[in-house]
């Protein structure tokens, strides 16, 4: 059971792609080094912004029930507020129509709904001086003021308590509607990156394609016969052959690589050899070796146009390795530039 790389989930060998977030799968059996290096990275970016997603995800499902008990909170906490506000009007609009009258409306409406029978007779009602009056007159207005003076500072506070609910809920929106922004963002990066993996997976198909038919191409070139001869005796015989022995140019080619010219050695290789990779890829592992040495070098005679060497290499890598292998490099005549050959093949004996 393969799990994708891209999510985790589990797949089966029959998927060709996750269900979960529709990762393709390829075959890197038949990737070159550089295309499974490009291959490997696609999938970490991808993987990155399948974790952010996922976090933003887990983020608004847990704020999002906190945040609806805040706002259903700030808006009971507005009708109360509302509900203070209309009462405090509504007293302080009855105490104005007091102080307009000379005497409080319930006062009147109780005096005047008296029973008959329980109306005291004139010499029975208790006498009250004008400086009682005055001063019973005086306490109840002062008594008012205070009363107007606490209703209008509960007011203030409840407008103020009203300011920073509205301040807050607006708040809460506009983080609402950024989280909402961030993940569309998300989700419209991720669709864009699907789209740029599938026409990778179209590039690799053409690839492979091309690699195909190139291999198909290079098995009807096949040698009719060989020749053993000397170093010394390295110049070619047929006057239709370049004019550099291979064993000069073998060297030279190993003598640029060691003067770092890999501008020049690039172009002392062939159109196919030049095909399966990149510049950049072959600079890159050239700059790797400090420098390589060439010996027990065997020349042959293959046809017109090709000669095969076989060589000894020996490489002395930057990190202090050493490294030796015997080659089989097979040269073709450049018809570009007659006169001078090309390295259309290596092989690594041992």
């Amino acid at each position: 059971m393969r799990k994708c790389p891209v999510c985790g989930l589990p797949i089966t060998n029959g998927q060709i792609a996750c269900p979960q977030c529709d990762w393709h799968f390829l075959d890197i059996s038949t990737m070159s080094p550089e295309q499974l290096h490009a291959y490997k990275t696609q999938i970490k970016k991808a993987r990155r912004e399948w974790e952010s997603l996922m976090e933003d995800i887990e983020e608004i499902e847990e704020l999002s029930p906190t945040r609806s008990h805040h706002i259903m909170g700030l808006v009971t906490t507005l009708l109360l507020i509302l509900s203070i506000v209309g009462f405090i009007f509504y007293q302080r609009m009855e105490f104005q129509q007091r102080l307009a009258g000379s005497q409080p409306p319930v006062v009147e409406e109780t005096v005047t709904h008296v029973p008959e029978s329980l109306e005291l007779p004139l010499s029975d009602q208790p006498f009250v001086s004008e400086e009682t009056a005055s001063f019973l007159t005086k306490q109840a207005a002062e008594e008012s003021q205070v009363q107007q003076a606490e209703q209008l500072k509960t007011f203030e506070e409840t407008q103020q308590q009203l300011t920073i609910a509205q301040t807050d809920l607006l708040k809460l929106q506009e983080e609402k509607v950024v989280l909402e922004q961030q993940i569309a963002e998300k989700q419209k990066f991720l669709a864009n990156l699907q789209k740029n993996v599938q026409a990778e997976e179209q590039k690799l198909s053409k690839i492979k394609q091309s690699q195909q038919e190139a291999e198909q191409a290079l098995q009807t070139l096949k040698p009719t016969h060989s020749q053993e001869f000397s170093a010394e005796n390295s110049l070619l015989k047929n006057e239709d052959r370049a004019a550099i022995s291979p064993t000069l140019f073998l060297q030279d080619y190993f003598s640029q690589l060691n003067q770092k010219q890999y501008g020049k050695s690039w172009e002392m290789l062939s159109p196919a050899f030049k095909y399966n990779q990149t510049f950049t890829f072959y600079q890159d592992w050239w700059n790797q070796v400090d420098r390589v040495e060439i010996s027990n070098v065997k020349p042959q005679v293959l046809d017109n146009h090709s000669a095969s060497i076989k060589a000894r290499l020996r490489y002395y890598m930057k990190n202090g390795r050493l490294i030796d292998e015997t080659h089989l490099l097979k040269l073709i005549v450049d018809e570009e530039n007659p006169g001078h050959w090309l390295i259309h093949q290596e092989e690594i004996i041992r």
